[in-house]
């Protein structure tokens, strides 16, 4: 079994495994995951299924990974209730009073760990509207900050996304990077209170337009204009030998932040992941 399972009082056929389970409503609850001749069946309740891959039918959707949250996404399923997934694949539901209450009563209380939040939904709407430029800042200038960080093998690893080949890496020799439009589509995934007066925030987000300004022996990009040119902007040979290079990336990050209250001021940041956000059409 994928997951948890409930004994439900319903016969069931060979085949049926993976088919639907309805409500008295008309809404989808679970899938089929077994039974025998004769009952009982058994039922995997549908928000433990969002994890899994699911198949389907049409074939532009055959190709990856295909979940039943990536088809709300394309509007071809509809999820009743408060469901949202991080760029990790973190599923968080927030669910009512009576959902909650049925939950525990489920599962048994003992099972239940508290999250020790330190604000609710209402109170991190107000936090986010009063300290938004704060946390722009800081996230904007820890991306920046790591980036700049890593070794010129690492930042060939993310422009080796963008489908500059190997040849055209292999000959940086240094690079800078800046960003050029700041945060985009970020959302807290947690908060915890920790010690007395702290909140240790758990954010993702995106920096727009990232520029990397690379530096690479100039006869070798003379050698290899097609290839550099392909994947760079603004080629300029400057009196050292080396020429520079632009290329443009939109990247996602993943950062814890930590707050303190009491001077009300974030005083850490760290970025935690990193991803390169593709272009659309690419395959990449």
């Amino acid at each position: 079994m994928p997951a948890a399972c409930i004994e439900v009082a319903m016969d069931t056929f060979g085949g049926m495994s993976g088919g639907p389970v309805a409500n008295d409503d008309g809404y989808v609850i679970g899938v089929v995951s077994s039974s025998f001749d004769g009952g009982p069946s058994y039922v995997t309740l549908i928000w433990d299924v969002m994890r899994h891959s699911i198949n389907l039918t049409a074939p532009w959707l055959q190709r990856g990974k295909v979940t039943l949250l990536s088809t709300r996404d394309l509007g071809l399923v509809k999820l009743k209730g408060n469901v949202k997934r991080s760029r990790r694949g973190d599923v968080v539901m927030t669910m009512t009073a009576e959902e909650m209450k049925q939950f525990v009563d489920a599962v048994g209380p003992a099972r239940i760990r508290p999250t020790n939040i330190a604000l609710d939904d209402e109170q991190l709407e107000t936090f986010m509207d009063d300290h938004s430029h704060d946390i722009d800042e800081a996230l904007s200038q820890a991306a920046i900050d790591y980036l700049s960080s890593v070794p010129v093998k690492t930042a060939c690893r993310f422009l080796r996304s963008n489908g500059v080949p190997d040849e055209c890496l292999e000959s940086i020799s240094s690079f800078k990077v800046e960003d050029f439009e700041g945060i985009e589509d970020l959302s807290v995934i947690s908060n915890t209170r920790i010690e007395e007066a702290g909140i240790l925030f758990m954010c993702e987000f995106e920096l727009r337009t990232v520029i990397w300004t690379v530096s690479a022996p100039t006869p070798v990009y003379v050698a290899n204009i097609p290839s550099f040119d392909a994947h760079f902007i603004n080629a300029e040979a400057g009196d050292d030998g080396q020429t520079n290079m632009e290329a443009i990336q939109r990247i996602f990050f993943e950062a814890k932040l930590i707050f303190d209250r009491a001077a009300d001021e974030f005083e850490e940041t760290h970025i935690t992941m990193t991803g390169v956000i593709p272009p659309r059409g690419s395959s990449t």
